[in-house]
């Protein structure tokens, strides 16, 4: 039996400064996502004071999403500074002492023409970002994005990550986001079990196939059925849980009054599979954490 840990993304409660008012010391992980240069002195005595693992979300510090992320495109602008914040996320995790940082990878791209060169870049990309980890001692985990022409499907995936350790010798991490695929029409499951030996982090929240709320990460709860349109996580975690070296699930939804609903039933989830269990300390109940006061 394999035990996950159970953490949050930030962006659940709003990425608050005042971390420390939040109630998350009982949470086996935290992700911060959102944060921009001046929350850093906040985010370094909270860091400081908890037990659990940190992750960040790329890029952090924060100055708004790149209009265009070309972590994995030719040499560009738009290349170069996709990798610059890369390289700032890592300084930022070395100075919060995080353990790993989240990367969407590859390249969002529909236009792109499907090419082996294209697949070619996608590697030589993924060995540059996964490169830059090992040399800072911060784990990267890249996360599945797309629309992507040459790197869209699991299997697509995957032969990169192959590509990557049989070049380097260094066994790559995937954040899996079902939510990423399930919205571009992809096939979840597909992907899933594409990635599944290198994925050790799930970005746990729902998304609905039709729904016009683009970029809204709805919190996911036991009442949303597959055939509405939702994702199946009971079947996701249960592709994962037979392949996955699965160590984390971290609730990502968009800031809402249902965290504890959400955590619950991922805590449910894990603790209803026979291969999983829900790494959590024995004082949490799975209610959400007390959100702080903004002021």
């Amino acid at each position: 039996m394999r035990t996950v840990d159970l953490g949050i993304s930030t962006i659940a409660i709003g990425s608050p400064d005042d971390l420390t008012s939040a109630d998350l010391a009982e949470l086996p992980c935290l992700e911060l996502c959102g944060y921009a240069e001046p929350s850093l002195p906040a985010l370094e005595r909270f860091a400081a004071a908890y037990r659990g693992r940190i992750g960040l979300h790329c890029p952090l510090p924060f100055d708004g999403w790149a209009k265009r992320f070309d972590i994995s495109g030719p040499e560009s602008d738009a290349h170069t500074e996709a990798l610059d914040l890369v390289a700032r996320t890592l300084r930022t995790a070395r100075q919060l002492a995080a353990e790993y940082i989240v990367v969407h990878f590859p390249s969002v791209d529909p236009t792109a023409a499907s090419s082996s060169r294209g697949f070619d870049t996608a590697v030589d990309a993924a060995i540059r970002v996964v490169g830059m980890g090992r040399d800072a001692g911060v784990r990267v985990l890249l996360e599945n994005v797309g629309p992507n022409p040459y790197v869209s499907t699991g299997r697509e995936l995957a032969a990169v990550l192959l590509a990557v350790e049989g070049r380097t010798g260094i066994r790559p991490e995937v954040c899996f986001d079902p939510g990423h695929v399930h919205t571009r029409e992809g096939d979840v499951m597909e992907f899933a079990r594409g990635v599944a030996p290198w994925v050790t982090s799930v970005h746990f929240y729902n998304a609905q196939r039709g729904s016009r709320m683009v970029g809204w990460h709805a919190p996911a709860t036991p009442d949303q059925a597959p055939d509405a349109g939702w994702i199946d996580w009971r079947s996701v975690l249960g592709a994962l849980a037979a392949m996955a070296p699965l160590q984390q699930l971290i609730v990502e939804h968009s800031c809402c009054p249902e965290l504890g609903v959400a955590l619950a039933w991922a805590r449910s989830l894990l603790g209803d599979h026979p291969l999983l269990a829900p790494g959590l300390p024995g004082s949490w109940t799975g209610g959400a954490p007390r959100v702080p006061q903004q002021g």
